[in-house]
């Protein structure tokens, strides 16, 4: 093993972004994240959507539309936006 190899290097802090709740449907933002009772995480604007967490910088804002994917590639939510931007709809499928 190389001597550069076997150096340690410093990894700065990484910094906790702030983080904001918003509608996985219309993408609204609740003043208060609710607690973890299921029913409090529908969005009470459009009673659609849920209420997904995320940090602030990357939280779409009011009106955007937006592709919510998993690890795995699975769209896990698509705004009323994106669906009209894309010419898609929400569909249901069974396991």
């Amino acid at each position: 093993m190389s001597e550069a190899a076997r150096r340690l290097h410093v990894v700065p802090e990484v910094q906790q972004q702030p983080t904001v709740a918003f509608c996985g449907h219309c993408g609204a933002r609740p003043e208060h994240f609710p607690g973890t009772d299921a029913h409090s995480r529908v969005c009470q604007e459009c009673q659609l959507g849920l209420l997904l967490e995320t940090s602030a910088d990357v939280a779409p804002a009011l009106g955007d539309p937006f592709v919510v994917i998993n690890g795995s590639l699975v769209v896990c939510a698509l705004s009323e936006n994106a669906e009209q931007l894309l010419g898609v709809g929400e569909t249901l499928s069974t396991p």
